[in-house]
């Protein structure tokens, strides 16, 4: 028998990104971006120590900051 899911609906505030917000990003938490070529990924910030990204839960996917258009920080939902 397959699983049931119960469905939530969270209202989420995405705000349009400028480089101040860099500061909330450096939390360690995970946020929903829509880059500027209109894609949407689940995104945390990444340091390399020589430059700032955004890196997805694809090893391999990552973008630049100024790639960010809008964010929002994911929603703790509780089970």
């Amino acid at each position: 028998m397959a699983k049931k899911f119960d469905i939530k609906n969270v209202s989420m505030v995405f705000l349009p990104f400028v480089p101040a917000h860099v500061e909330y990003f450096k939390s360690g938490k995970h946020y929903l971006g829509k880059m500027k070529d209109g894609e949407w990924y689940i995104f945390w910030y990444f340091n390399d120590g020589h430059d700032e990204y955004l890196q997805t839960s694809d090893d391999m996917t990552y973008f630049k900051l100024d790639d960010l258009e809008y964010w929002a920080q994911l929603p703790k939902l509780e089970k």
